[in-house]
């Protein structure tokens, strides 16, 4: 007699304010002290106009991602924000053409299975049936300094990695897309979303001290 083996409920759909204290929990769940938003600032979000799309398993929000819509120009990557609390705080205009995604957010036990790709096939989805036409998304990069502080992250430091960031820093020569691959989280960006890497923003998010506060945008 063979095994039985039950396939856990997941579903996809739209978040609101009601859905805020699961958002929390979640939040708490999945990142660093210093890298969780708060009440306060997810219902500013709400209040902005942003858009949050939620994974649920069997009843309970195990990842979400978040992004606001706006005007760009992917030909002009230097006009992108030059902050995290800017890039995550836009009011939606009137017309726009792209989805800045700020914040996928995935609980440890979920990351690496089927839920991520669900979850941005469902956010890429929204974002086209309003007629955006680009994603913009700031990856992360941990393996600067590299971190064991659970559940953010548990990623050995790259020497190599850290040169090349370091070495467009002092130079502004874009480092070759290989070099960046060094780093699992833009691995995986590249991987699940098929992107290519458009800038490199150093201060981006000052309390994200693994990535040495940089973002890598794609």
């Amino acid at each position: 007699m063979g095994a039985m083996h039950t396939h856990k409920a997941l579903e996809t759909r739209v978040l609101g304010s009601s859905d805020l204290p699961a958002i929390i929990e979640l939040e708490r769940a999945s990142w660093a002290t210093g890298l969780q938003a708060d009440a306060r600032l997810i219902e500013q979000r709400f209040a902005l106009g942003h858009q949050m799309v939620g994974a649920w398993v069997d009843g309970s929000l195990r990842g979400m991602t978040s992004f606001s819509y706006t005007w760009f120009d992917p030909r002009h990557p230097e006009t992108l924000p030059r902050t995290f609390a800017e890039f995550s705080s836009l009011p939606v205009p009137a017309r726009f053409n792209t989805a800045f995604g700020y914040n996928l957010n995935v609980h440890p036990a979920e990351r690496g299975g089927r839920l991520v790709r669900r979850l941005l096939q469902a956010a890429f989805a929204r974002a086209a049936a309003a007629g955006c036409t680009y994603l913009v998304g700031d990856g992360r990069c941990p393996s600067y300094n590299g971190s064991h502080d659970p559940p953010a992250d548990d990623v050995a430091p790259n020497p190599a990695f850290r040169a090349a960031i370091d070495e467009f820093i002092r130079s502004g020569v874009f480092p070759e897309e290989h070099k960046l691959m060094l780093d699992p989280a833009l691995r995986l960006f590249s991987r699940l979303m098929n992107c290519r890497f458009i800038a490199i923003i150093p201060d981006f998010l000052p309390a994200d001290t693994a990535s040495g506060g940089f973002r890598v945008m794609y």
